[in-house]
């Protein structure tokens, strides 16, 4: 009887210690999440090729499409209406997004040109969060290619 009794103090004190660690977890991914809207941005200064170096907070693409005389600019900022547009010009776009999960902030540039985009997507923390950038990267090609491909 007191070996089990002692068993169960344990595996409470043990949850209890799991628990505490999943909220202190939390908490600090909170807080990160808190200061990355007033970091800077990891992309370099408007660099005209939009290439990551090897980085972990970066991550480039050129998206290339046959019909892309069927995507407009207007389009685009459609899909990314859930962030705010930083910077506009003709051919180039700056978008603030916020991730999902824990609002962790993202920065996304494309240069639009004739026949690609030149897309660049850094987070303002030291590493890329929870696959976010990838994951709107794939969901901007899907974008895309219903825009060219409208069967």
């Amino acid at each position: 009887m007191y070996k089990a009794e002692m068993k169960s103090n344990l595996f409470k004190k043990i949850m209890q210690l799991f628990g505490l660690f999943i909220i202190l977890v939390l908490a600090w991914l909170s807080i990160i999440s808190n200061k990355s809207i007033d970091m800077p941005s990891n992309l370099s200064q408007k660099s005209q090729e939009l290439n990551c170096q090897t980085s972990k907070v970066c991550l480039s693409e050129i998206i290339t499409m046959a019909r892309f005389d069927a995507i407009s600019v207007e389009k685009i900022d459609e899909f990314f209406n859930e962030c705010n547009l930083s910077d506009k010009k003709h051919n180039y776009r700056h978008y603030v997004c916020k991730n999902n999960f824990m609002q962790f902030v993202e920065d996304i540039e494309l240069k639009i040109n004739d026949q690609s985009i030149k897309y660049r997507s850094a987070s303002r923390v030291n590493h890329l969060i929870f696959y976010g950038h990838e994951l709107r990267l794939k969901r901007f090609i899907i974008f895309l290619e219903s825009i060219t491909n409208p069967n």
